[in-house]
């Protein structure tokens, strides 16, 4: 998503499992994340991710790995636990710790 203020990627979910030991077989995933932050920023839209996949897929260690590229690129990020997305006054204040 652009915001007034820069890029952000805006990450839900939790990180209890962390960063993969070795993370490999996502060149494709990558990619289109890539590509599709670099059309958000050209063309001063936003835009979002969605990470879904079987139980054990290795999701965890996907998101790990898209905020720490979408950090490289100068993105901010910001962990949104699943429950706060219901709740417009708590989703506004974590975003704008990250944002503002």
């Amino acid at each position: 998503m652009i915001t007034a203020n820069g890029p952000a990627l805006y990450s839900t979910g939790s990180f209890e499992r962390g960063e993969a030991k070795y993370f490999h077989g996502r060149k494709g995933i990558m990619k289109k994340l890539k590509e599709s932050m670099s059309l958000a920023e050209e063309d001063n839209l936003g835009t979002s991710f969605l990470i879904q996949a079987a139980p054990d897929a290795g999701k965890s260690a996907l998101l790990v790995e898209c905020v720490r590229q979408a950090q490289e690129q100068k993105w901010m990020a910001a962990n949104i636990e699943p429950d706060d997305l219901l709740d417009p006054e708590i989703m506004f204040r974590t975003l704008k710790n990250v944002c503002f």
